[in-house]
């Protein structure tokens, strides 16, 4: 094989591999039950380097229900986090999660004798 059509052909082959990954962005879904109480904000948050972050979707769950966010898209490698917390006012920073692309199901549970918080969270990965 003649060295420049090989050259050529490696070329094709990178750009297709760099332009291929590039197009695609991961995908983020989080199905939340409250078995709670309380009436739950969620949101799953693009936090952007050295910017401002973006809100990519929002839901209040009331007690006893059950929502789903996404699925919502982010660009690869950023990072993207879900907040959890009492809807309405509320003393109390919400929970953090930093999450990876995929599926996960957050499950807000009534707190426990012992803690002061009204509820507890649990996020697993599908």
């Amino acid at each position: 094989m003649n060295r420049s059509v090989f050259t050529m052909m490696v070329g094709l082959i990178l750009a297709g591999i760099t332009l291929g990954g590039c197009s695609v962005n991961p995908t983020y879904t989080v199905r939340v039950i409250n078995d709670s109480a309380t009436n739950i904000n969620a949101r799953i948050e693009h936090q952007r380097k050295f910017d401002t972050a973006i809100m990519l979707e929002s839901v209040v769950v009331k007690a006893g229900e059950e929502r789903t966010l996404g699925p919502v898209e982010s660009p690869p490698l950023e990072r993207v986090v879900l907040y959890i917390g009492g809807a309405g006012a509320s003393i109390s920073a919400p929970e953090q999660y930093v999450i990876k692309r995929g599926s996960y199901t957050a499950r807000i549970s009534r707190g426990s004798s012992t803690s002061w918080a009204p509820y507890e969270i649990s996020l697993l990965k599908d």
